[in-house]
């Protein structure tokens, strides 16, 4: 499934992972500002499309006001299975171009599937 998404600065783009907004996050005053922020930038920036003066500033955003957490998966049981789990390697052609979640470290990070490897034997690698 994929998700469009639409950016401050009017710009849509596609992402097959997103995570809802909770009902009790989106009540609070910091997320209500932030959307308040979003819909003043985005309505400036598409007047000034249809002005023609495309030079605008995006408000500042305090560092402390940003989440530089770690991402938990929203089902952490929905994780996808290892390679050697599927029994036909070539259903994992499916995964090139997916954005997925990968563990670095201590924390997640989003990557993209670009391409399966094989062996000097010919065996996929994953």
């Amino acid at each position: 499934m994929c998700y469009y998404l639409l950016l401050a600065d009017g710009m849509v783009i596609a992402r097959s992972t997103v995570q809802p907004i909770l009902r009790e996050d989106l009540n609070t005053s910091t997320v209500q500002e932030c959307i308040r922020q979003f819909d003043i930038t985005l309505l400036d920036t598409l007047a000034a499309r249809q002005s023609g003066d495309l030079h605008l500033e995006l408000p500042h955003i305090e560092d402390e006001d940003v989440d530089h957490g770690t991402v938990e998966p929203m089902e952490p049981e929905a994780a996808i299975p290892e390679a050697d789990e599927y029994g036909d390697p070539e259903i994992l052609d499916n995964f090139i171009s997916a954005q997925v979640l990968l563990q670095k470290g201590d924390e997640m990070v989003t990557s993209k599937v670009i391409a399966r490897k094989w062996d000097a034997d010919g065996i996929a690698k994953g």
